[in-house]
């Protein structure tokens, strides 16, 4: 696991006062249930969120001291999806804990050559383990997967220790056949046509 350290300063100032200076609001949740009010460097959060993803496991600094989390919680302006305020949980590496898992599906291309499409029902999968052994992330390949198929927990390579908390049956995405979306009728009926040298039927005349 890739081994990211953030650093944390003091809070300083309102949420909007802080934004304007090129940090991000958040809070620190500490193991006994205490918290307290954090900033960080919003560039370097922007950054590690976008790579790592919205749970991603990481080391705060704190007055030179580190500590291990992850990110709880994400909030966002519903406009313009502007990172807003950031929850972090801190744990020990082997504290057991309750997530949700991002999924990556990769292949779609294979299923697109066959004209399949992928539908996906759920972007993530809830867990629960110690933190060292969760995934950041699960990857599964569809590109060989054929109409119908399902994807299942039992898609997934995931370590003993970590128990899955969604239904046992949860489908996570169905592979479908591609919709294709007939053209509207216009009204118009198609000209009788002859073959060559053939004559037109004569009307009959109308009868008096």
């Amino acid at each position: 696991m890739e081994k990211i350290v953030l650093v944390a300063q003091n809070r300083s100032g309102k949420p909007g006062q802080i934004r304007r200076s090129g940090f991000i609001p958040a809070v620190l949740n500490k193991t006994d249930t205490s918290s307290y009010p954090v900033q960080f460097d919003a560039v370097t959060l922007n950054r590690v969120i976008a790579k790592q993803g919205s749970n991603a496991r990481i080391w705060v600094e704190t007055d030179g001291k580190r500590e291990f989390g992850f990110i709880r919680e994400i909030q966002k302006d519903v406009v313009d999806g502007r990172l807003l305020h950031v929850s972090i949980q801190l744990v020990t590496q082997h504290q057991e804990v309750r997530m949700q898992v991002p999924i990556n599906y990769y292949g779609l291309e294979g299923l697109e050559n066959r004209f399949l499409q992928l539908n996906i029902i759920r972007n993530e999968m809830g867990m629960t383990g110690p933190v060292s052994l969760l995934p950041e992330y699960l990857n599964v390949d569809v590109s060989e997967m054929e109409a119908d198929d399902t994807i299942l927990a039992t898609n997934f390579q995931i370590d003993e220790e970590i128990k899955i908390t969604d239904p046992e049956d949860e489908v996570y995405a169905i592979v479908k056949p591609h919709r294709i979306r007939a053209l509207p009728e216009t009204g118009e009926t198609e000209d009788e046509t002859f073959a060559v040298g053939e004559t037109t039927p004569a009307e009959e005349p109308a009868s008096e």
